[in-house]
Parts: structure tokens; sequence; C-alpha cells
């Protein structure tokens, strides 16, 4: 919620601007500071236009996002107490985790430095030139049929169409998954490359983590891939195992963590995972999914409190940090194992 903090809103009933104060973790309650005063909001303030973020595209971000924290916290609400909701939650992941094993999920993401900055590595938008040029000459989707950026780097079609087509609602419509990671904080395990068919998530579980991945391309070089990072991890809060565009997991409003690009450069995939039938050497491979144990997990998200250094960013993830040891009844983390260790 970190990004919504310090933006300029216009508050409709009062017929004036203020700017966003402070947002809380555990209610949602919006604090706009109006002049010498403050004002308190809810979520639902922002869904019906009672606040309306002065910048255009942050305002189709919140939207969404508030609409969905607003879901959630009725869903609290409705219970009968939130410690009973909790318990029940607990009990149900610990008895899926026994069942299936590791659940937690790494993706493999092509890198997208859309929308990117000092703070925000990117996954906002279109790639700049340079990176769509890499992209559409080294990635199978983005130098294949469906995708329109080599249409816009060939010449066969216009910035203003390809703009135009940003636009789109339609999800047959969009640029690919990666443009639109953080926007929507939704990763899909994406299409087999051979036969063409939707893959599957089959372990994955709400309440589970999920991890995001990729290798940054600098002045037309890739990272290698023992340099790959980590640069955002959230909580399962919705889980398709199977649809006609791949298995997808959706964040959890609240428990979703980015990393800035320096962060980023921090924490490294291959510190805590390794392939089981070769541990000391970063390959990724096939496939665009790895499975994670919880404690490969519990590792990852210390060391994110450790890397972050903004006050509420750090709370968060040691928030959440808590929280996922507490409902897989970790303890004690011990020290990574992995490839790169």
């Amino acid at each position: 919620m970190e990004r919504f903090i310090n933006k300029e809103v216009f508050l409709k009933k009062y017929n004036v601007d203020g700017y966003i104060k402070s947002i809380s973790n555990e209610d949602g309650l919006i604090v706009v500071q109006v002049e010498k005063e403050e004002k308190t909001f809810t979520p639902l303030s922002v869904v019906n236009g009672a606040i309306t973020f002065i910048d255009e595209e942050l305002q189709e971000i919140a939207v969404p996002f508030f609409s969905e924290l607003k879901d959630y916290l009725e869903s609290l609400e409705n219970a009968k107490s939130e410690e009973a909701i909790k318990e029940a939650e607990n009990r149900y992941i610990s008895r899926i985790r026994r069942e299936i094993g590791d659940s937690n999920v790494a993706f493999k993401c092509n890198f997208c430095n859309g929308g990117s900055s000092k703070t925000c590595i990117g996954f906002r938008g279109p790639c700049s030139p340079d990176v769509m040029e890499f992209n559409v000459n080294n990635r199978t989707w983005c130098g294949g049929p469906n995708c329109r950026c080599p249409k816009l780097l060939n010449e066969e079609m216009s910035q203003e169409e390809f703009d135009e087509k940003l636009k789109s609602t339609n999800r047959y419509d969009f640029l690919c998954y990666e443009s639109k990671m953080l926007i929507d904080w939704v990763c899909f395990a994406g299409m087999e490359e051979k036969s063409g068919e939707p893959m599957a998530l089959n372990k994955a579980q709400v309440g589970s983590l999920a991890v995001m991945t990729t290798r940054p391309i600098v002045n037309g070089y890739e990272a290698m891939e023992e340099d790959r990072q980590i640069f955002g991890v959230f909580l399962i809060a919705k889980h398709d195992e199977k649809s006609d565009i791949g298995g997808s997991v959706s964040a959890h409003p609240i428990y979703r963590i980015e990393l800035t690009p320096e962060e980023s450069k921090q924490i490294l995939f291959w510190k805590y995972y390794y392939n089981p039938n070769n541990k000391e050497k970063a390959v990724w491979g096939t496939g665009l999914h790895r499975y994670l144990s919880d404690m490969e997990c519990c590792q990852i998200l210390k060391d994110i409190v450790e890397v972050i250094k903004d006050v509420n960013r750090k709370s968060l993830a040691k928030e959440l940090l808590e929280k996922f040891q507490k409902e897989t009844g970790i303890k004690e983390i011990s020290e990574p194992e992995g490839a790169i260790a």
C-alpha cells in the first residue's frame, strides 16, 4: 500500500485536494491530510469515487486494489471473530501442506522494465525499445505471432495503434503477463512451448507464497542465471489451478511486497533454491515455475526484511514473515543452502 502514501487526491464531498498520509494495514482506514486537518475514510471511498487520485495512472490501479481490500475486510467482519477464522485457515493450510508437500511457487519472468524508476524495477507497462528488441529476439512469446511488440519494431503497427491496444480490458488482448504483473499482481504458469497447451499449477495453494524472479537486461546484456533476482513476493489469495490461458495465482490485498531495483539485487533466487539433481549448478531449464519449500520461503522473507530500509515496507515484510512462520509452524529459520549459498 506504500505506493499510495503521499499521493495527491481529490475529495469529492469537500471539493478540496489533499494527500494520503497513511493507510492502516489492520482495517484499511485511509487518512487524508487536508491543509491542517486529517480526514479518515474507508477503502469504499476510493471505489465509489469519494476519493480520486490526481494521477490518472495511479487511479486506474487504486480502484481494483481498494475494491479487493474492501471485500477482504468485509469477509473478516462477517466471521464470528478474526481469531477463529485465522485458526480455521491455519488448520486448513497445515492440512494441505501435509497432504501435498511444497506448495509455494517461484515464477520465471521475462524481464520487463516498463514503468521502471529508482524505486520500481518495472513490470508496469511495455518495455523500453532496447529491452523490447532483446526480448523479441530471444523470447518465444515476445517474438511470436501473437505478440504486438515485433509488429511495432518492424513498423507493421504504429505507436498510436500499439498504445490504443494497451487500453483493452479483454484478457485475450493483453500485451504480455509481465507488462501488468506489478499492476494486477497475478502470476501465470504459461503455456507449454511445444504443445501450446496451458500449464497447470497443481500444487499451489491459497495461503502459500508466490515468488517473482527475473534476470535484468542492461545495455543489451542479460544477467547470468546465477544472478536471477527476486523482485516481488506475495501471499496467494486466489488459485486457479488450470484455465484456458494457464494456471494462475493472485495476490492477497495486503501481503504483497515489491522490491526496489537495489533491494532486488540483494535477494538472489539461487541463494535459496537448488536443483535436486544438480545442487551446485544454477540452471532453470524448461518450465516457467518451480515449487519451493516453506523453509526456503522463510529464508527469502527473512532476508527481504533485512534489506528493506523503508519503515512502512519493512514493517509489512516483517508481519508477512511472522504470519508465514506461524502458519507453517517454522520457529527457527536455517541458513540458505541454495546453489550459490
